[in-house]
């Protein structure tokens, strides 16, 4: 834009209508020097006095920005360029403060909810008890916590079972306890404030101090709780990774083949002097001369599972108030029947994987 040839084209315009520059400039409204000095190409108008220039003389505001009368193909051009223009500033605009959301949601999330969720597995291992199935939820506000079952290493009887923690001075604080039990299984849910089980501000700390307690009839003993970080959301975008928990006979091909299985059961079952054995959730086992006996009990019935690790058959009883509902006995690799019948000895196979899998879990 040439601000002398702007200058000329408003004297031509002003001239065509015969006005003066104190006229012109009482129209828009400015001062006559105002005018002079567009007139003289000293200044340029403003946008606001474009805008009223244009209006008076009947041009277009481009025509008065450069000075010249335009065609309708160069006045389409420029005002398709000016509304590009606006539309840029506008998607500009928008495109920072979609930004500027961005970045406040990030904030926010960072702040209140980033690695603010945890769940813990719980277990611990002593002498005389053991505890594997615990588990132990953390979140912002709340706390949820559930010790599991404990299992017996020892034929005397429980008289009391605590649980507390160490203080930072080495006091106990105490979390729940009972007496004339068995189990400390109930589920603890504490929140954040007032009177709470729990320091929030001091978890790590207390998870590395957290001891159970058991009284038996002539003695104590004492174990430290191990708390396994299982889950964090500490990723900011989740990439699902599914996994199957039940992919079929694959998983006793891998998990539980005989060299993996006998293996499994040195390493989770409690040595006897025959053999191995595991009790835990209404399961009992036994693994002695390859032989693996599971009983367990689902509501009024029981099953009686044998598998024999030598030969890889395995057997099942059904028993119902103690009479044999139902027996069958199969070969796991060729599924050929060894007893007088086998229904539905693919369910049969799975049962007894699920059944492993929550023994070995």
């Amino acid at each position: 834009m040439n601000p002398e040839k702007t200058g000329l084209f408003i004297i031509k315009l002003r001239k065509n209508l015969k006005m003066s520059q104190q006229e012109l400039a009482d129209k828009i409204p400015v001062s006559r020097q105002a005018v002079s000095n567009w007139e003289n190409g000293k200044a340029f108008p403003d946008k606001s006095s474009i805008t009223r220039l244009a209006k008076i003389f009947n041009v277009n505001e481009n025509e008065i920005m450069f000075g010249e009368f335009l065609s309708k193909a160069e006045t389409k051009a420029f005002s398709n360029s000016s509304k590009n223009k606006k539309l840029k500033k506008i998607l500009k605009w928008i495109f920072m403060i979609f930004i500027f959301l961005i970045f406040v949601f990030l904030t926010f999330y960072f702040l209140y909810f980033y690695n603010k969720f945890n769940v813990y597995t719980v277990d611990t291992k002593s002498n005389s008890f053991e505890i594997k199935d615990g588990i132990l939820v953390l979140t912002n506000e709340k706390i949820y916590f559930k010790l599991g079952n404990i299992r017996q290493k020892t034929e005397y009887e429980i008289k009391e079972i605590y649980l507390y923690y160490l203080s930072i001075n080495n006091k106990k604080v105490f979390i729940n306890s009972c007496e004339e039990c068995t189990q400390l299984d109930t589920l603890l849910i504490d929140f954040k404030g007032y009177n709470a089980y729990f320091d929030y501000d001091n978890m790590p700390y207390i998870l590395d101090n957290m001891y159970i307690s058991i009284k038996y009839d002539n003695f104590e003993e004492t174990a430290k709780l191990n708390f396994n970080l299982d889950f964090s959301n500490n990723a900011t975008f989740f990439i699902s990774n599914i996994k199957n928990s039940d992919t079929g006979n694959n998983n006793f091909d891998t998990m539980y083949n005989n060299e993996n299985l006998v293996k499994l059961i040195t390493e989770n079952f409690e040595k006897i002097d025959d053999g191995y054995y595991y009790s835990a959730n209404n399961i009992n086992a036994i693994f002695i001369s390859d032989l693996l006996i599971i009983e367990s009990k689902e509501y009024s019935q029981n099953y009686i599972w044998t598998l024999d690790v030598f030969n890889n058959t395995l057997s099942y009883e059904l028993k119902s108030k103690n009479n044999i509902n139902k027996s069958i006995m199969f070969n796991l690799d060729t599924q050929e029947c060894l007893s007088n019948s086998c229904d539905n000895i693919s369910q049969a196979k799975e049962k007894f994987y699920k059944l492993l899998r929550s023994i070995f879990r």
